[in-house]
């Protein structure tokens, strides 16, 4: 209650007083908070802010030759100029800036900030008793370093393992896992270790190189499993020396919160750059770890970006009157071979049939699927067999796109 406004005029019955109004009590003022004191002090720096802006303008039209005077210095006054314009009948964007900014202040980071002299202050207060701690109560202080590194120890798990698996596993890609909980138990009958893993805060990464709105492609909250691995591969391995695969069963996958985007931008979309992206660093790291030296650091080599390629013959055709040709398709090119010759033997009896040509496609991308297929000519185009390869994997995995047998 800021004023009590005074009744009507009117006498009391008591002989000789007469009250004509009544005067609010004395209150004091109700006293700032801490939201009102940084929004005052918001509200002044934007006055200032306007205020110089305004000085800088003036500066920069220079000075103005107007009949009116100012011998009392009143230019720099806000209050006057603003008069003066509305006179005129123009006003300055300056101004209206200012009336903005006042309307709209700016946020003010009020927290301290460090400087030399606190960390000083600091250093020179807490390393003595660092110290002290040290020689004192060396078990103290062990034991809090030991309790510290405990209660961080997913947080540390998670920053490994995210490492661990964005430089060797995705070669730079960046993967991000917050903590990663660990509870194993072992049961004896029968013999298995059962594992309880619960991961936080998952996120795989946009393409860097794409600039999306968004940071992330996929994210989790959280991820839950609970695994069981059969430990009777232990004893087969002890009783033959040889290493048999390891079963590992998945009982239970739960994720919660899951946020995936799929972003169209700068006309590509993200899932097709973020193979890109790590197709390319694979051949890279590949291509690198080849052409490593010890002597000098050699420098990042280019990526391949022309396939040649080479149809031998097609073998085990035992259908007769199979008359093949063979189609290559690889990202939207699409190549055919003329019909095959017969060589060594007749129609149907498994005999070899030669092609003996060869492609060239440009191809840019490693992440590219290459797809080999034989038809048989006669009648409907009928697929014989085929072939499907990743263009990494001629360069990451030579062997693994070997036919067994040889042709």
């Amino acid at each position: 209650v800021d004023e009590i406004a005074p009744p009507a005029k009117q006498s009391y019955l008591l002989p000789g007083l007469h009250v004509d109004e009544i005067a609010p009590p004395a209150m004091a003022p109700p006293k700032q908070s801490y939201l009102d004191r940084a929004r005052a002090a918001s509200l002044l720096q934007a006055r200032t802010r306007g205020r110089q802006a305004r000085a800088r303008g003036r500066k920069a039209r220079g000075p103005r030759h107007s009949s009116w005077s100012d011998p009392l210095g009143q230019w720099n006054n806000g209050h006057a100029v603003w008069e003066w314009r509305r006179a005129t009948g123009r006003r300055s964007s300056s101004s209206s800036d200012a009336v903005s900014s006042a309307c709209f202040p700016s946020p003010i980071d009020l927290r301290p900030r460090p400087t030399p002299r606190n960390a000083c202050a600091i250093a020179l207060l807490g390393l003595p008793l660092l110290l002290l701690a040290l020689v004192a109560f060396p078990w103290l202080v062990a034991a809090a370093l030991l309790g510290y590194a405990y209660l961080r120890l997913p947080r540390l798990l998670g920053w490994a393992v995210s490492q661990a698996v964005t430089r060797f596993g995705l070669f730079g890609y960046p993967l991000t896992l917050g903590a990663i909980h660990l509870s194993p138990w072992l049961e004896l009958r029968p013999a298995r270790l059962r594992l309880r893993l619960y991961v936080e805060d998952f996120s795989l990464s946009n393409p860097p190189s794409l600039d999306c709105p968004h940071r992330h492609f996929v994210s989790a909250g959280a991820l839950d499993f609970l695994l069981t691995i059969d430990l009777r591969w232990l004893r087969e391995l002890l009783r033959t020396g040889r290493l048999q695969p390891v079963p590992v069963h998945f009982e239970q996958t739960r994720v919660q919160r899951v946020k995936l985007f799929f972003e169209l931008y700068q006309g590509q979309l993200n899932i097709n750059a973020l193979t890109r992206e790590i197709a390319e660093r694979e051949v890279r790291a590949a291509l690198a770890s080849r052409a490593r030296s010890c002597c000098r650091r050699q420098p990042a080599p280019a990526l391949p970006n022309l396939l040649r390629l080479r149809i031998g013959a097609v073998r085990g055709l035992r259908r007769s009157g199979t008359k093949p040709f063979c189609f290559v398709r690889a990202r939207g090119v699409a190549l055919l071979t003329t019909i095959g010759t017969l060589v060594g033997g007749a129609e149907g009896s498994g005999g070899e049939w030669v092609f003996d040509a060869e492609m060239l496609l440009r191809v840019s991308d490693p992440s590219t699927v290459l797809h080999v297929c034989v038809y048989s000519s006669v009648g409907r185009d009928q697929l014989l067999g085929q072939w499907v390869l990743t263009l990494k994997y001629l360069v990451t995995q030579p062997d693994y796109c070997k036919h067994a047998p040889p042709l």
